[in-house]
Parts: C-alpha cells; sequence; structure tokens
C-alpha cells in the first residue's frame, strides 16, 4: 500500500469536511478516454461510427453494446491521432492564456496594453 495522507479542507457552506486524499506514489495508469465534440463535425466521424455500430458481435445484448463501444473507442483514438493530434493540450493552453490575460486585465483595467495584447 502506497503512504498517503489526507488533509481535511474547510467546511465552506456545508457541515461536511471536503477530504483530499494525497498519494505519494507515482502510479501509471492508462489514461482514461476523452470524446472530443470536433471529432463530430470531422467527414470520417459518421462512418467510423456507422461501421463500428454494425460490427457483428455474438453475445448477450449488453455485451454486445459494451463491445462495439470499445472497439468505437479504438477507432475513435486513430481518429485523434492522425487528426485532432494536440487539440486537448491546445485548448487547455489557451485557457491558460486566456485566464492570464483576464487577470492582467483586472489588475491594470486602463492599460492599453493589456486592452489590445494578442497572445
Amino acid at each position: 500500500m502506497p503512504s498517503c495522507k489526507a488533509l481535511f479542507l474547510p467546511e465552506g457552506i456545508s457541515d461536511h469536511y471536503p477530504t483530499k486524499v494525497v498519494l505519494n506514489e507515482e502510479y501509471k495508469t492508462k489514461k482514461g478516454f476523452q470524446f472530443c465534440n470536433v471529432w463530430t463535425k470531422h467527414s470520417k466521424f459518421l462512418p467510423i461510427v456507422q461501421e463500428g455500430w454494425k460490427a457483428h458481435i455474438e453475445d448477450g445484448m449488453m455485451y454486445q453494446v459494451v463491445r462495439k463501444l470499445k472497439l468505437l473507442k479504438k477507432k475513435l483514438r486513430v481518429l485523434h491521432v492522425e487528426e485532432f493530434q494536440n487539440i486537448v493540450s491546445e485548448a487547455n493552453a489557451n485557457r491558460g492564456k486566456l485566464k492570464h490575460a483576464q487577470m492582467q486585465l483586472q489588475r491594470y483595467p486602463y492599460s492599453i496594453d493589456c486592452q489590445q495584447r494578442d497572445s
């Protein structure tokens, strides 16, 4: 069992104390599947979904659904790598830039530099 510690945070508006558990060891886990809405606008998306959903799988209905979703996930990951490799990291970087620009505007609301900055 890895060593860990629990942090008890302020209760806020609730009568419960939120608890944050911090593990001191790093675990390598497989990154979870993350669906990107922009995929739906790509010309290959609908054919991939249709092909994946038409796959013939023998077994119970729930197993068929789970198996089809797993197959579909693999094909969507390939689409992501081919067409949208860095979209999530770029979006996160842009969110960070936006947050920084908003903080600068709050600090210096009359600064023309802050108001006209592109990046």
